[in-house]
């Protein structure tokens, strides 16, 4: 009986976790989403609207490694270098 109860409470422990914190792609590590939106290759400086209100709660999210910055225009996405982004096409 001892070993079924150890046996749920580590699969709840390790086994959700995995389940509940994203994979990331390469270039990109997990930590918690920015209040305001990050650099992307449409949007490489992007800024923080006024009327936000930023909370303290951490909602898991894949952020790009110093350096690198999301591939919002390409078709695969994650992280890349700035000089490696598509063009914009309109």
């Amino acid at each position: 009986m001892k070993f079924v109860i150890f046996c749920t409470i580590f699969f709840i422990t390790f086994g959700l976790g995995e389940l509940l914190i994203p994979k990331c792609p390469e270039n990109s590590h997990q930590g918690c989403r920015p209040c305001c939106p990050n650099p992307s290759c449409r949007f490489r400086n992007p800024t923080c609207p006024k009327d936000r209100v930023c909370t303290f709660d951490c909602k898991f999210a894949c952020i790009c490694d110093k350096g690198y910055i999301w591939d919002d225009i390409g078709i695969v996405g994650g992280c890349i270098r700035p000089k490696d982004c598509p063009p914009i096409k309109y």
